[in-house]
């Protein structure tokens, strides 16, 4: 009864080309009917997981069952059955009607010695017209363009009525408008078959405005398995792909939305060894150019108690950083307050931004005297112009003052502090004292 939920079982997988590790001791099981999409950069091994699964790609090293059964012991019609399979380029040396080339899908259902009956071409027509190719249906397949084909190879696959369906990048070649048209209908016949669907894609939109399940591959291995928006988010697309980006929701679909950012002032991230941890009081958008370029250097970031409405908590939440939540114009809870000072506790660095502090958030500022007490670097960015951002008649002016006396830091601009960690040193005459 338990493969009646697991019909994928990967246990401790490795596989080589040549001697080079392409998978390292990867395991995970799929569900039936699940939409599961393969992310990572290339080289990863996606294609090599993707091909091992369709039954292509022979492995020694750990076990693959499919519906309980070690798949090396299906023969190649009984994996036909099952698994539908849409590579991303397909080819012909021969000029085949391109009802011919959906029919070929019906051979796995056929005997030995039967030929394609009427329900056969019905079932191909179908899918052309599904595809919207049933119009090409006469023309040869080497006639046809790119996205053409591609659409045919996917009418092949949904006229094959398998249970597993396979897809390498499936609308690499389709416009926009098919991508769109495509996807949703291999979501609908997902759904109205109850089959499980397992994808390759490079476009992280795409897989999480279709897939309810997203696989990050790293290194060869799971990186991180599950919801798109608890995969999906800037601190795992940094690890993985070396990319910033902003995680944002649909408006239209309510799915997670990607948008890649760029550090214009410095395209190398530091070394991995100077990376920091490092705790932002930041707050009304002081922060979010600097939680930009912290990230695009590769540092862990954290920052302060911040209100709900704030646009620094807005830009947090979509980079997927840490914070503090505090309903606006509330005091702050003592139990928030602990919570920074545990961010605090935890940081390497805490980086004051060009915030404004009144009465409501003066104790982020209180906070910092505690990180110099602990020993932490504290750095504060324009802190020449601290005295215009107080409204609090002075006192965070006072504040400020003794900070630096205890040995506070203070960078004209958020790019000097990003330069300065870089070079760690090198840059020290930029320090105000």
């Amino acid at each position: 009864m338990e493969y009646e939920e697991k019909i994928i079982e990967i246990k401790k997988l490795y596989f080589y080309y040549d001697k080079k590790e392409v998978i390292n001791n990867l395991s995970l099981f799929i569900k039936k009917g699940e939409f599961v999409a393969l992310l990572g950069p290339n080289g990863v091994g996606k294609t090599t997981l993707f091909n091992i699964i369709s039954g292509i790609l022979p492995f020694s090293m750990g076990t693959v069952n499919l519906f309980g059964k070690n798949i090396n012991k299906y023969n190649q019609r009984q994996k036909a059955n099952l698994i539908g399979v849409v590579p991303q380029e397909s080819s012909s040396n021969f000029n085949y009607k391109n009802i011919d080339i959906v029919l070929m899908s019906r051979i796995c259902k056929k005997s030995r010695f039967s030929n394609e009956d009427q329900n056969d071409y019905d079932i191909v027509m179908n899918a052309m017209k599904l595809t919207k190719t049933e119009h090409l249906a006469g023309r040869g397949y080497m006639e046809i363009s790119g996205g053409e084909k591609q659409r045919i190879i996917i009418a092949q696959a949904i006229a094959q009525e398998t249970q597993i369906l396979l897809l390498d990048e499936p609308t690499s070649n389709l416009d926009i408008n098919f991508q769109i048209e495509i996807m949703q209908l291999i979501s609908k016949i997902r759904k109205e078959k109850n089959i499980t669907i397992i994808g390759v894609f490079h476009d992280m939109n795409l897989a999480a405005q279709y897939a309810d399940r997203i696989i990050l591959m790293k290194d060869g291995s799971i990186f991180a398995d599950g919801p798109p928006k608890k995969v999906l988010n800037s601190r795992n697309i940094m690890e993985v792909y070396k990319a910033s980006v902003i995680v944002d929701k649909n408006p239209f679909t309510n799915k997670v939305f990607i948008t890649p950012h760029y550090n214009s002032y410095n395209d190398i991230a530091i070394s991995p060894e100077k990376r920091k941890n490092i705790h932002v009081i930041a707050g009304g958008g002081s922060g979010s150019y600097l939680f930009n370029i912290l990230l695009s250097e590769g540092h862990s970031i954290t920052t302060c108690i911040l209100s709900s409405i704030d646009t620094d908590t807005r830009i947090a939440k979509q980079m997927g950083i840490p914070l503090i939540l505090e309903e606006p114009h509330v005091t702050l809870k003592e139990d928030n307050k602990k919570l920074n000072e545990k961010f605090i506790l935890k940081s390497d660095i805490v980086v004051v931004a060009r915030v404004a502090f009144g009465e409501g958030n003066y104790s982020n500022l209180e906070s910092v005297k505690k990180a110099l007490e602990l020993k932490k670097e504290v750095y504060f960015i324009d802190g020449k112009n601290f005295h215009k951002r107080d409204f609090t008649q002075g006192k965070a002016t006072s504040l400020f003052k003794k900070l630096i006396e205890m040995g506070a830091g203070d960078f004209a601009s958020e790019e000097e502090l990003a330069l300065y960690l870089k070079e760690r040193g090198q840059t020290s005459e930029k320090l105000i004292r």
